[in-house]
This record gives structure tokens, sequence and C-alpha cells, in this order.
């Protein structure tokens, strides 16, 4: 009698055993899908930020590049101006530049960008006289 109690316990205990074994796996089989359906969501989200900021990025490029081959050209037509123009041509371009503020000492540092210091004291870049 005490031995076929302890058998039924035994396959009782084996019975429970695999049933927690199939719970288990089971669950471990929800969990990795749970994580995969999980990554996948954070990978398109990721993916979609980067894409909004590259186009941002791309914008902002784009747009300084522009901006800098503007000054750059306005640069060259100074420096020309103030290395080969007339009197009058200077005279005329300090005046434009006074008007437009285009190049004041809070904007821009024009001896920074290769302008020899000489060219720069034959116009005052501020507008004063």
């Amino acid at each position: 009698e005490r031995h076929t109690q302890l058998s039924q316990a035994a396959k009782d205990l084996e019975q429970d055993v695999e049933n927690w074994e199939s719970n288990i796996d089971k669950w471990k089989t929800e969990l990795a899908d749970a994580i995969q359906a999980r990554r996948e969501q954070l990978k398109q989200e990721i993916d979609q930020f980067l894409a909004s900021h590259q186009e941002s990025s791309q914008q902002k490029r784009t747009s300084l590049a522009s901006a800098m081959v503007f000054m750059w050209r306005a640069i060259d037509f100074m420096e020309k101006v103030l290395t080969h123009g007339s009197e009058v041509e200077i005279l005329f371009l300090k005046s434009f530049i006074a008007r437009r503020n285009l190049l004041s000492s809070d904007r821009i540092n024009i001896r920074g960008m290769g302008i020899e210091k000489d060219l720069c004291s034959k116009v005052n870049f501020r507008g004063e006289e």
C-alpha cells in the first residue's frame, strides 16, 4: 500500500514536472515572440526617426551650403572691387554695404575669411564716415 502511494505520488510529480516544462516552453515561445515584435516596432520607430532627422539635416546642409556659396561670392566680389576697383567703385561698395548693413562686425569677421587687413582698411564696413 505504501509502495502504491509512493508510486502514485511519483507519477503525479512527473506529470506536474511535464506540465511545468510544457508551460515554461510555451512562455518561452510567447516571450521570444513578444520580444521580436517589440524589437521590430522599435526598429521601425528608429528608422522613422532617422529618416526624419536625415531629411532635416539634409535641408539644413543644403541651406548652409547655399549661404556659404553666397558669402564666398560676395567676399570674392568685394575683394575684386577693393583690389582692382576705382575709387568711385570702392565708394559705391562702401555705400551699398552701409545701407544694407551686410557686413557689420556683429555678423561677419571679414579678416577671419581671408581678406587681407589692408583691404579691410580701405572700406569702413560699419557704415561710419
